[in-house]
């Protein structure tokens, strides 16, 4: 009866963090918790910034090059080129807007905020995309050899696109591993 007269106060609260304060409890794609790139008002360790830099220009490498010829036929008729888009390398548009993502979260936490997600997945998971366009492309150059007056070649695009990826894979394992190194 006594309580009744003399309620408990609600607890207050808990205090925000403050704007831009990267999250104290990160997780990735494994259950553990890992610390943030870099703490409010530090700068990320050099290997971050560099893992993050190389997933930045290598997504932004890869995002160009799926516009670029990927394979080009030259016959009677004259020539034509195939684009990354036109040989459906979707896939890889989307992997380097992650790539790029997480790049630009890599370099500067509060600008992108990416909880979920593996950087040296997406690295491997454009790694095995362009392993089965090369398999494609092998093939169209078969068939092309088989065709008199018909010349067939690989174009500048893959090649940037193989440029990129590694790029991604490279600062993915940056990123992913950077800090347990060394």
């Amino acid at each position: 009866m006594d309580d009744d007269l003399h309620p408990t106060p609600p607890e207050p609260p808990p205090v925000p963090p403050p704007p831009g304060a990267p999250p104290r409890d990160i997780r990735g794609l494994s259950s553990s918790p890992v610390a943030p790139t870099a703490p409010l008002g530090q700068q990320a360790s050099g290997r971050i910034r560099l893992g993050a830099l190389f997933m930045l220009i290598g997504g932004g490498i890869v995002l160009l090059s799926t516009f670029l010829p990927r394979f080009t036929i030259t016959g009677p008729n004259g020539t034509t080129s195939l684009s990354g888009i036109q040989g459906g390398s979707i896939g890889m548009l989307v992997l380097a807007g992650f790539a790029i993502a997480k790049g630009s979260a890599g370099i500067r936490p509060g600008i992108v905020r990416m909880r979920l997600g593996s950087p040296i997945l997406t690295g491997i998971l454009m790694m095995v995309v362009l392993a089965l366009r090369w398999s494609d492309l092998q093939n169209g150059l078969k068939v092309a050899d088989g065709i008199p007056g018909v010349t067939a070649s690989i174009g500048i695009g893959y090649w940037l696109s193989v440029l990129g990826a590694a790029l991604v894979l490279c600062g993915g394992a940056l990123l992913q591993f950077g800090d347990r190194v060394g």
